[in-house]
């Protein structure tokens, strides 16, 4: 029996197509015990782009300290983790199209030559999940899906660490509800 390891990543940006100014990524146990993550934020560029980043994404993030100067050293620090956590994981992103799919792009150009067959391979989605397990995936409310492992545990939501986390936790809820893995965490 393999012990299942669920690699979660969500981006924060300026706009959808915009480079990410905030990551965050766990690693859940089959139980949905964080077992590793990654937080980081650099700079915004620009002035916000939109209602939305004003409104929803710069507040969510007010208490997100900035660990780096800037977007690469950022991306750098963020895929030194990401090689270590990935061994062994299945990688996932809620809808990660554009958001997280042009983060990684972003990461494998910072140095195409090394990178270029060392990304997400696959990329799993959740939203793909819930379709899978006859869940809504645009509409459903993440955070009610996972109410029973989340045990009364709070977070911001756009807050890319706590969207991970949830996301990882959906992944994990629709996977046992598929019959991939059991109860217990293991395949």
């Amino acid at each position: 029996m393999k012990t299942i390891k669920i690699l979660s990543v969500d981006v924060e940006k300026n706009g959808l197509h915009a480079e990410a100014f905030a990551v965050g990524a766990v690693v859940l146990n089959g139980k949905g015990e964080v077992i590793d993550s990654f937080r980081a934020r650099c700079p915004m560029q620009g002035e916000p782009r939109g209602r939305f980043v004003k409104e929803e994404i710069l507040p969510a993030l007010r208490n997100y300290t900035e660990t780096h100067d800037n977007v690469r050293t950022m991306r750098v620090a963020f895929w030194s983790w990401f090689q270590k956590a990935r061994e062994d994981a299945m990688i996932f992103a809620d809808c990660g199209w554009p958001s997280e799919a042009r983060f990684f792009i972003a990461l494998a150009e910072d140095d195409f030559e090394e990178r270029y067959l060392n990304g997400p391979r696959p990329l799993h989605d959740v939203a793909t999940l819930f379709l899978a397990v006859g869940v809504d995936p645009v509409n459903t409310d993440r955070r009610q899906y996972v109410a029973d492992l989340l045990g009364g545990r709070t977070g911001i939501q756009h807050d890319p660490w706590w969207d991970a986390f949830v996301s990882g936790l959906c992944a994990l809820k629709a996977l046992v509800t598929l019959g991939r893995i059991s109860a217990t965490g293991v395949a």
